[in-house]
């Protein structure tokens, strides 16, 4: 799938800071590990180009407590190169580690589109779903890789467009039908079937994550 590349200009003036609010246990090990598995690598490649401030870039990760369990959390620009990641920890039960790291990978994409859009070079009325499909599919993969190896590309690729899937009647998405058609369309391509009574149906691989079967899961 195609990425968004970023610049190639002199990065030495230019700094990322990502700051964690966050007291849950198993929230903390799962950015740790993104962190350490070259996340900050991936993000300063997407991130930092000739035209950034040399404030740098801050991404703010907190946790939250939202009653509804099937809402991870979202992401949202402060202002100019600021941006905050929210996690939503009621989302955490009996959902694998792997999985809760593809959802938080979710939102950093958004970040990227975000703060693309700040720097325009993508429209504000881009700021959906789809751009994501088409700019950061292959950097969402790369991160999910980065946290855990052992994962095949069909989960890792199962586990993005089921996270997709989720929030496709999103506010930002306009004319939401032309979306599902194109999102089928990507779930072709990636050799995934569209019928939920297929062994080869695009969310098999993910549902046993998010019922915690497979995979270590948050206590």
């Amino acid at each position: 799938m195609p990425s968004s590349e970023g610049g190639s200009g002199d990065q030495s003036n230019y700094k990322i800071e990502l700051k964690k609010n966050i007291k849950n246990p198993c929230l903390t090990n799962i950015i740790d590990v993104l962190l350490k598995n070259n996340l900050e690598i991936e993000l300063t490649r997407k991130l930092l180009d000739p035209f950034v401030s040399t404030n740098g870039i801050n991404i703010n990760i907190v946790e939250i407590s939202n009653p509804d369990p099937s809402l991870l959390g979202w992401s949202k620009a402060l202002s100019l190169n600021n941006f905050e990641i929210q996690i939503n920890t009621n989302f955490f039960e009996s959902k694998s580690k792997d999985y809760i790291a593809s959802a938080i990978v979710h939102e950093f994409a958004h970040v990227f589109l975000k703060y693309s859009i700040q720097q325009g070079n993508i429209s504000p009325q881009s700021d959906t779903h789809k751009t994501l499909l088409d700019n950061y599919m292959s950097t969402m993969y790369q991160m999910i890789k980065n946290y855990n190896y052992n994962l095949s590309d069909e989960t890792i690729n199962s586990m993005i467009l089921t996270g997709m899937a989720a929030f496709l009647n999103a506010p930002s998405d306009i004319n939401s039908e032309e979306l599902k058609d194109y999102f089928n369309e990507v779930i072709l391509k990636n050799n995934f079937s569209l019928d939920s009574t297929s062994p080869n149906y695009y969310q098999n691989l993910t549902l046993d994550h998010i019922r915690g079967t497979f995979g270590n899961i948050c206590n």
